[in-house]
């Protein structure tokens, strides 16, 4: 089925940048944008999300680290 939401929320002590990355395939991961900015958090967030086609994956990305701990959670 198509169009359904989904959420994402990072929180914790850690300190660096988490992003939002979508797959067509599982293999090839790509960062998403909306409105030309990649999706990407520094600091504790919560989002809700919505994907048109079925069979795509998501992922979060630690793309910098620096210290501490992220959680985090991808849910329907």
């Amino acid at each position: 089925m198509s169009g359904l939401s989904f959420n994402v929320s990072i929180w914790g002590t850690g300190a660096g940048s988490v992003q939002l990355e979508r797959s067509y395939d599982g293999v090839l991961f790509l960062p998403v944008t909306e409105a030309a900015q990649i999706c990407a958090w520094t600091a504790p967030a919560s989002e809700s999300w919505k994907e048109d086609q079925v069979g795509v994956f998501y992922r979060l990305n630690n793309t910098v680290y620096t210290s501490g701990t992220f959680n985090y959670l991808i849910s329907q």
